[in-house]
C-alpha cells in the first residue's frame, strides 16, 4: 500500500507493478501518469483504478487520507 503521488512515483521508478489505485476525483489528474507509466494507458489497463469521493476513502481508511 502507497499514500501520496511521491511515493506512488518513487514505487513505480522502482519497477513496482500496482495491484490497484484508489483515489479521490481532485487526485486522479495527478496519478495518471504514475497509472500510466506502470501500467502502459491512462486508464490502468488491466490495473483496476477505483475513484470514490473522500467521505468513502475516509470510511474505508477510518482517516482522512488525502491530507
Amino acid at each position: 500500500m502507497a499514500e501520496s503521488t511521491n511515493v506512488i512515483m518513487r514505487a513505480v521508478q522502482a519497477g513496482h507493478k500496482p495491484r490497484s489505485f484508489l483515489t479521490a476525483p481532485k487526485w486522479l489528474d495527478s496519478i495518471t501518469p504514475w497509472v500510466e507509466a506502470a501500467c502502459g494507458s491512462p486508464d490502468g489497463g488491466d490495473t483496476p483504478v477505483y475513484i470514490a469521493d473522500e467521505e468513502v476513502l475516509e470510511a474505508i481508511t477510518g482517516f482522512h487520507l488525502h491530507r
